[in-house]
């Protein structure tokens, strides 16, 4: 009996750790916002916040180079940049809600490729491949919890983006900011928003 669980052991201890399975979304599984500097082409380098709430399928996006605050729910299939200031907000686009919150080219390959620490958590590197010649390329660093830390890649031209976390808070988001707030004005494209703070 010695020698059988011996050997088990030694067994088990032979087989390779498992990879991890590559992720399929940029979209945490849980609530959580992050402060990420982003540095696009030719920009200089800006501060945005985006924050999930995930009980509601819900994002929201902050940025100085915005005149507002952009709120994103999938779900429903509709966006909306909102301006305190000015007790106003306006629909965006009915694609704008999808093509706001990070996310990888269809059909792209991912090689893992080693880990990193950023903004104090533990992540896993990917290396990613557009799956038609001429797509963009690069690398993202997820963590065990599906939160996007860290991505740098250039489009089909060539251009370069590089988003990585500074600040990561994760548990429950307030709900209400995540919300038009009542008593707000909707206005239309026509009317126009505030400028860029």
């Amino acid at each position: 009996m010695k020698q059988t669980i011996a050997a088990l052991t030694l067994s088990l201890l032979a087989v390779p750790a498992l990879a991890k399975e590559a992720p399929t979304s940029l979209t945490p599984a849980s609530d959580a916002a992050v402060t990420y500097a982003v540095q696009g082409p030719g920009r200089p380098e800006v501060s945005m916040i985006i924050a999930w709430n995930r009980t509601q399928d819900k994002m929201r996006i902050d940025a100085a180079t915005l005149p507002g605050w952009v709120l994103s729910e999938p779900r429903e299939n509709r966006a909306f940049i909102v301006v305190d200031e000015q007790r106003r907000y306006m629909a965006l686009p009915a694609n704008a809600a999808r093509e706001m919150e990070p996310r990888l080219p269809p059909g792209v390959r991912l090689t893992e490729a080693g880990s990193d620490t950023v903004a104090g958590l533990p992540c896993t590197v990917w290396n990613f491949e557009g799956a038609q010649p001429g797509d963009g390329d690069g690398s993202i660093c997820m963590t065990d919890a599906n939160l996007l830390l860290r991505l740098e890649g250039k489009s089909r031209s060539g251009q370069g983006l590089r988003m990585e976390a500074q600040t990561v808070a994760t548990g429950p988001q307030d709900a209400a900011r995540f919300t038009v707030p009542q008593g707000y004005q909707q206005i239309t494209p026509q009317q126009g928003a505030a400028p860029a703070r």
